[in-house]
């Protein structure tokens, strides 16, 4: 039987009316599990348990608002790393609620994926650099591998085209990046004259593991998230009429998992009852429904579903315990799979 979520709590992270929530994630703080949220230039942490508000920081010098977050580890001490509209990524360590001294990077453009491997930062720049459509958009053909302590961009993952997503996992005693990217001659003027492309990295030598997967023209990898079955490694990302589920090793599609509408979010993510594959999204419009989804990507049966009401899940969270953290609005809220009966 499918469950449904139920809320557990709601709770703003700041006292700003109106303050949207851009992002969310999940950290262990003292042993103390925690929801972290960005909102405005605000970084919060909650207790996952009751909603309560135990951490509230303000992220200096940030240009207008926090967009991304991503949580890092630096010899055991959980580091939030953000990114604002103009391209400043800044970490704060989660332990003592104070940023690190300098900005971990000044990209000078809005970042378009951020993802944390350990004491490592991956950095994509998208085809939306440019403060005009009209102007050749900025972005190197590579994802940046940053090292979060020393400051330094250690090497760069090349593929050419334009960063979408980047996810991480663990394969075979190795850390692999999987990165999303759209390889085009004008992908803001025109979207369709564009091709999706998949590929797995090392992230520790930046050598490509195998060549680049080609997605068909109804498949994006705009959303995507990656994980391990069975020493398979696995990429998930929008199809035409839900999710497409690529084994990276084979090289081809293996699984369509049908979505009740457009795709905006998808995360892979492993709880103590084993991995789990969260799918958010809904209407553009703000009076449209929005859904949420999560499944067991071994079998892909459904395990739980709901709507939180209008717009669109953008992103999401999930906890060890099977919990999600949603935005929602201007609060947070944390999500539960509860069976009816």
């Amino acid at each position: 039987m499918t469950a449904t979520f139920t809320e557990v709590w709601r709770t703003p992270p700041t006292d700003a009316p109106n303050e949207t929530v851009r992002a969310v994630a999940y950290a262990e703080i003292n042993a103390r599990p925690a929801a972290i949220s960005i909102a405005g230039t605000t970084l919060a942490a909650c207790d996952l348990a009751s909603g309560e508000q135990f951490g509230r920081t303000h992220i200096p010098d940030t240009q207008d608002t926090l967009v991304l977050l991503t949580i890092a580890d630096l010899d055991g001490t959980p580091i939030a790393v953000t990114s604002d509209i103009g391209g400043r990524v800044q970490a704060l360590d989660l332990t003592s609620g104070k940023p690190l001294e300098q900005p971990v990077a000044e990209l000078y453009g809005r970042t378009k994926a951020l993802v944390a491997a350990k004491d490592l930062l991956l950095i994509g720049r998208g085809a939306g650099a440019t403060s005009s459509v009209y102007e050749v958009p900025v972005a190197s053909g590579s994802v940046e591998v940053w090292d979060i302590a020393t400051r330094q961009c250690e090497r760069w993952l090349r593929h050419g085209g334009y960063t979408d997503s980047i996810a991480v996992t663990e394969h075979r005693g190795r850390t692999v990046v999987v990165t999303g990217s759209t390889y085009a001659e004008r992908p803001l003027l025109d979207p369709d004259d564009s091709e999706s492309h998949l590929t797995a990295w090392d992230i520790q030598t930046g050598e490509s593991l195998g060549t680049p997967i080609i997605l068909p023209y109804n498949a994006s990898a705009a959303s995507m998230a990656t994980g391990v079955l069975d020493e398979r490694l696995l990429a998930v990302v929008v199809g035409d009429e839900g999710l497409s589920v690529w084994d990276l090793t084979e090289q081809r599609e293996t699984t369509t998992v049908t979505c009740p509408g457009r795709i905006e979010t998808i995360t892979w993510a492993q709880t103590t009852t084993g991995p789990i594959v969260l799918a958010g999204g809904g209407e553009l419009r703000a009076d449209g429904q929005n859904w949420l989804r999560m499944w067991d990507p071994r079998d892909w049966r459904l395990i739980a579903e709901t709507s939180t009401g209008s717009g669109s899940i953008r992103n999401c969270a999930a906890a060890p315990d099977g919990s999600v953290i949603v935005p929602w609005g201007d609060h947070v809220q944390l999500l539960r799979p509860q069976e009816t009966r």
